[in-house]
Order: structure tokens, then C-alpha cells, then sequence
């Protein structure tokens, strides 16, 4: 009864097959051949192995960290495998030991790697916030700068720690094909300068708030509801108007002075490449442009006087790669080298700097012309403090609702259109700085497309220089007239 009830074992097979290295082993099986390796039964369904061979294949699934989680595990029915070792107290505490120490060596890695990529965005932030301040002071000129910010951070609003840092950025972005979006997105960091409150000098301040009102920036009550020059509101979105304007009527402009034709994908949509090339030893890409229009210009042009049918059938059946190519190679590109990436960011940088000197320019001729002094509304530099009285009175509390909407409506609409009374009051630098440097931006894309035009015309004479057969023997060349050689 005792003989019945045993339940067999891996001794018992008549046939073990290891399932790892698949080496087979009769029961009768002389003692010679067979394998010294322990034969196990490590889980719940039939599959046996060598011990060894086991003891390997778990080894070799716990280093791959894909199969590690499953290495104590049958492939077959999923039951978890036994480990039986010699594994005393010492051991399994040095094993703890271990495995703290190796999580406190990750825990410095990833404080350090932490600590380098904080101390890097630190001294980024700090040196993109000292920029800022400097744009700023640049283009709006010292006195409305000392007036919204100041060098005292201490009196900084709070959204300057997020707009300064964001000035060198937004400059970058302008110069690139993201201009559109980013000038879009950037729309409400430049109205918060133009709403900001002014700051509290410890001398007498320039704009002082009357006593018992609240701050709130309005223009001045004599200002109709137009005046010139306008508010900075305003003017960012006339700016951006005129920008767009100027930028469509320009590229055209620019395709009738070169003769070429903007190119187009076959939507219909203004394609756009952008190709990254550190090679410095090739040409400009503005020369691989004008090369690319003109070589594919003269090709047209040479295959319709031609008459080649046999090109055109090649293009039918499917051989269009090298039109496709020379397509490619007149679309639209942005070619970005080390040099020009270095120049773009260059370029944008000098922003501030360039709209200062172009609006002391423009400050110093309007000096003999009236009639520019006052379209750029030149006034003369504040000295004494002002009382701001249109702030919100007590009385503003005594109106019913719908007056308080119509009142509030009324001037958020003066604040659109003439700006903030600290805006309104002082010389308007930073106008004739923006008037400054689109003057600059027109030179410098009228510079730009004078160059275009004379390395277009450059390649459209270039020829080959014809030169004598001199040095060379005249018996080797067919000549139509043979030469007589006297000896």
C-alpha cells in the first residue's frame, strides 16, 4: 500500500531529456555514457534538466535584465523554482551591506548628475536675466527703466524673474523660421511690461499713486482717444502687422529682382528645408541658392529649345529622380553651418544694442526736423514727480455694476491705445528705438539683396577661358590645316 502511494521522481523517467541543452539519457543506460550532471525536477509540469545546466541558465537570465524578473521561473508553467544553498547569517548581512551601499552609489550619482545640471541651469538663468536687463535698458532707455525695474532686484514684479531670462530666447527665435509663432506667443510678456506698476525708488518717486486710491494705469484724461506715437499695446500689435506686411511684399519684391519663382509643394503649401551642414570648406549657402535657380532655369530652358521627346517620355515612365532632385534643390532652404548658427545667434543678441544707436540717431536728426521729432514724440526727460490721479477712487465702489463695466471697459481701452500715464508721460525711447531698427532691418535686407543680385549676375557671366595649344606638339592634334614644320 506504502509502494503505491509513493509519488515517482526524476529517478523514476525511463527517458530524461534535459530541456536546456537537450542531451537525452536512457534509464538502462550504461554508467559510462551517462552524464555525471544531477538530473532535477525543479517544477510542477514534466520538463527536467541538468542541474548544471540549469544552474547556468538561471545565471545567464539574471545578468539580462530583460529576463531577470523570470529566471526563477518555468518557461513552460510558470512555477517558481527552489534555490537550496549553503547561505549562513554572515553572508546574507554582507549581502544587505551590498545592495545599501549600491543604492546610496546610485543615490550620489543621481545628486551629483542633479547638483551639475542645477548649478548649469542656475548660472543660464542668471546670465539670460543679466541679459535681459540689459535689452531692457537698452531699448527702453534709463529713465523708463529705472522707472518699471530698476538694478535693484529687490523691486523687480514678479513676473520679471520669468520675462527677463525669456528676453535672450525669444531675440534667438525671431531670427529663425519660427518667427511668426514665437512673436505670437511672446505677446503677453511684452503687455505685462506695458501694464506693469512702477516701482518705489527710495528718493521721492517719479510717479507717486494719490492718497486713498488704488493703482491702476491709465492714461491721461486730456488724451483723446487717438495720439501719436501710440501705446506700447498698440504698437506690438501694429508691429506685428506691419511686419507680416512687410515681410510678403519683400519676398516678392525680392523674387522680381532675382527673376526666380518661389517654390511650392505639390499642396500648394510654401515648402520649407532646413539642412545642417558643418562642412565650412563649401559655399555660402546664399551662392548654393542662386546656383541651384539658375542651373535649373538654364536646363529648362536648354531642353525646350531642344525639343528633348526622349527626356520627356523618361520623366512618363517614372524617371523623375533627377527632376525630383533638382527640385529639391530649389526649394526653400535653411542651410545652418557652424558659422551662421554663430552669426544668427550673434545677430539676435545685438538687438538692443542695434535698436539704441539707431534710435540716438534718429533722436539726433529729429533735433533739425520737426516734423520727425514729433512723429517720433520726442519729449523732454522727466524731473520732477508726478501724482498719478487716475486711479480707481473710492468713488469708482459707489457706481452701480453696469457703470463700473462701462467705466473699466473705457479704460482698458486707453490703456490699448495710449498706454499706461508712466508710458504716456515720458520720452518714448523705446519707439523710436522700434522705428530705429526696422529703419536697420530695411538696410540690412536691402544690403542682403544687392549681394544676392551681384553674385546672380557674377554666375550668369562666368565662362570658360579658351586657351592656345602652346607647348604642344602640332603632329598630335587633327588640325584642319596642317601645319609645315621646318627642321
Amino acid at each position: 500500500m506504502a509502494e503505491a502511494a509513493r509519488v515517482p521522481g526524476v529517478d523514476d523517467l525511463r527517458v530524461k531529456l534535459c530541456y536546456i541543452c537537450r542531451e537525452e539519457e536512457q534509464y538502462d543506460q550504461p554508467e559510462s555514457q551517462q552524464n555525471k550532471s544531477v538530473w532535477v525536477h525543479p517544477c510542477n509540469c514534466t520538463l527536467v534538466a541538468h542541474e548544471s545546466c540549469l544552474l547556468e541558465w538561471i545565471k545567464t537570465a539574471q545578468q539580462n535584465p530583460a529576463r531577470a524578473e523570470n529566471a526563477l521561473k518555468c518557461p513552460q508553467c510558470g512555477a517558481e523554482y527552489e534555490l537550496e544553498s549553503n547561505n549562513p547569517p554572515l553572508l546574507r548581512l554582507m549581502e544587505a551591506v551590498n545592495k545599501l551601499l549600491t543604492m546610496g552609489g546610485r543615490i550620489v550619482m543621481a545628486v551629483n548628475l542633479s547638483t551639475v545640471l542645477v548649478a548649469f541651469g542656475s548660472g543660464l538663468y542668471v546670465v539670460s536675466t543679466a541679459y535681459g536687463l540689459h535689452a531692457m535698458q537698452e531699448f527702453l532707455g534709463k529713465e523708463m527703466f529705472d522707472h518699471l525695474i530698476t538694478d535693484d532686484p529687490g523691486k523687480w514684479p514678479l513676473h520679471a524673474w520669468f520675462n527677463l531670462p525669456m528676453i535672450p530666447l525669444t531675440l534667438i527665435l525671431s531670427r529663425t523660421s519660427l518667427t511668426e509663432t514665437t512673436l505670437t506667443a511672446t505677446i503677453p510678456l511684452f503687455i505685462t511690461w506695458a501694464i506693469t506698476k512702477p516701482v518705489q525708488t527710495d528718493g521721492a518717486p517719479l510717479f507717486r499713486p494719490a492718497p486713498d486710491t488704488d493703482y491702476f494705469p491709465l492714461a491721461p484724461n486730456q488724451e483723446g482717444f487717438l495720439s501719436w506715437p501710440p501705446g506700447p499695446v498698440l504698437s506690438i500689435f501694429l508691429w506685428l502687422g506691419v511686419k507680416s506686411l512687410y515681410r510678403r511684399c519683400w519676398n516678392r519684391f525680392c523674387h522680381y529682382v532675382l527673376d526666380t519663382q518661389p517654390a511650392r509643394a505639390p499642396d500648394g503649401r510654401r515648402m520649407r528645408r532646413f539642412l545642417w551642414d558643418f562642412d565650412e570648406g563649401g559655399a555660402g549657402p546664399l551662392r548654393l541658392r542662386i546656383a541651384a535657380n539658375v542651373l535649373g532655369e538654364r536646363r529648362r530652358e536648354g531642353q525646350v529649345q531642344a525639343g528633348q521627346q526622349h527626356a520627356d517620355a523618361q520623366q512618363r515612365d517614372g524617371g523623375n529622380e533627377d527632376g525630383d532632385a533638382e527640385e529639391n534643390d530649389n526649394q526653400p532652404t535653411a542651410r545652418y553651418t557652424s558659422s551662421s548658427i554663430g552669426r544668427l545667434i550673434g545677430g539676435a543678441l545685438m538687438i538692443p544694442t542695434i535698436s539704441n544707436r539707431m534710435g540716438t540717431l534718429l533722436y539726433r536728426l529729429s533735433q533739425h526736423s520737426s516734423l520727425l521729432r514729433k512723429f517720433l514724440g520726442v519729449k523732454p526727460p522727466m524731473s520732477v514727480g508726478l501724482r498719478i490721479t487716475s486711479a480707481i477712487s473710492p468713488a469708482f465702489y459707489k457706481l452701480t455694476p453696469a457703470q463700473q463695466v462701462t467705466t473699466f471697459s473705457w479704460a482698458v481701452l486707453r490703456v490699448i491705445m495710449h498706454g499706461t500715464r508712466s508710458w504716456n508721460e515720458m520720452d518714448p525711447v523705446w519707439f523710436r528705438n522700434t522705428i530705429g531698427l526696422g529703419l536697420f532691418v530695411v538696410a540690412k535686407d536691402c544690403a542682403e539683396l544687392f549681394y544676392a543680385w551681384l553674385s546672380k549676375r557674377e554666375l550668369e557671366s562666368r565662362h570658360v577661358k579658351t586657351r592656345p595649344f602652346r607647348g604642344i606638339d602640332a603632329r598630335e592634334l587633327d588640325l584642319i590645316r596642317p601645319q609645315r614644320i621646318t627642321t
